[in-house]
């Protein structure tokens, strides 16, 4: 059976929830390109290795009069199950999981980008379901920060050959966070470079890790990049914050505040977005998890499957197209509104 081709579907809300105007600062143009630096993370991982110039310039197409180099390409680290190569079950692989980027124009810096990509492996979809939430204990100035989904935290910072993140130790080698912080110190490795925007992205898993990652980059990269010069735009979001013995919104409130231009686009036909649920009874305890984001921009296409309707390719690209485009909301059937 084939794929219907991506349409817009009615879709109905009340009006006090919904706009016809875009979120203030958000760029069309840069959500195009960052859906396809997305585009880029699963190619990066289909063939295994780092992506090449020509593979960069063909995909990224969105805004013309740049060029783009690779500062670095980001691997995770996965526990290895049933099926795996001699050293067998309980060895870690090291896999790609997305790139840094950075935007010339003219031969002079314009703008970085951090991309990450979403679930493709097993070992990734039991990181999912560990929806015990955990403390982010990358923010060293804040112990308060907020307690996040215990499974992309985990993703964010397991190091090589499994070393789990610790209190002395929050970064280990060979983790995404480690090499998130050594790509900041490559992007920004002069004065004048504090002044260039530094756009994260990801979709799906990866925009879970974008959240996490932005709020990394904002609590411990106040010195390298100003204030208001990190956005964040992420496509099929799963919500993030969570609680269970402490406060399931102060991730939340943290968040917004220390990355006020953030974005999160999502198909209202798409189930990865409203996961976790945002209340789970564990015996006689409550575990709530909510969304980050003080911008959603909201639509529906129903593609008639689950995996269309979450597809980059087949969903979220064409909706950030529609968006590039200069669609009128109205005609679309798309509603923009404020996250709740």
């Amino acid at each position: 059976m084939s794929t219907p081709a991506f349409a817009f579907n009615t879709l109905t809300q009340p009006s006090s929830t919904t706009t016809q105007t875009l979120p203030s600062n958000f760029d069309a143009s840069a959500a195009l390109l960052l859906a396809q630096c997305c585009g880029l993370t699963y190619t990066q991982y289909a063939q295994g290795t780092a992506l090449t110039s020509t593979q960069i310039a063909s995909a990224l197409t969105a805004m013309s009069g740049y060029t783009y180099t690779l500062v670095a390409s980001f691997t995770g680290v996965e526990a290895m199950g049933p099926g795996a190569a001699s050293e067998g079950p309980g060895a870690f692989a090291t896999v790609p999981y997305g790139f840094a980027l950075q935007a010339s124009q003219g031969g002079t810096p314009a703008f970085n980008i951090l991309a990450l990509r979403g679930t493709l492996s097993w070992a990734e979809w039991f990181s999912d379901a560990n929806v015990i939430p955990v403390a982010f204990a990358l923010d060293s100035v804040d112990t308060s920060t907020g307690h996040v989904h215990g499974g992309f935290y985990g993703a964010y910072t397991l190091g090589a050959g499994g070393v789990a993140a610790s209190s002395n130790n929050l970064r280990p080698s060979g983790s995404i966070a480690a090499q998130v912080q050594a790509a900041m110190t490559s992007l920004y490795n002069n004065a004048q470079n504090t002044a260039l925007p530094l756009y994260v992205t990801g979709h799906s898993l990866g925009a879970a890790l974008s959240v996490l990652c932005a709020m990394d980059v904002a609590v411990n990269s106040a010195k390298l990049i100003s204030a208001d010069g990190l956005s964040l735009y992420s496509f099929a979001c799963p919500r993030v914050s969570g609680g269970l013995f402490s406060s399931p919104t102060q991730f939340v409130t943290n968040f917004q505040k220390q990355v006020p231009n953030n974005f999160h686009i999502a198909n209202m036909a798409d189930v990865i977005p409203t996961l976790p649920l945002p209340a789970l009874q564990l015996g006689s305890l409550a575990l709530d998890y909510y969304q980050v984001f003080s911008n959603t921009l909201s639509y529906c296409a129903q593609l008639g499957s689950v995996a269309s309707n979450h597809s980059l390719a087949e969903n979220y690209l064409p909706y950030a197209t529609q968006l590039q485009s200069g669609y009128s909301s109205a005609q679309s059937n798309a509603s923009l509104k404020k996250a709740g």
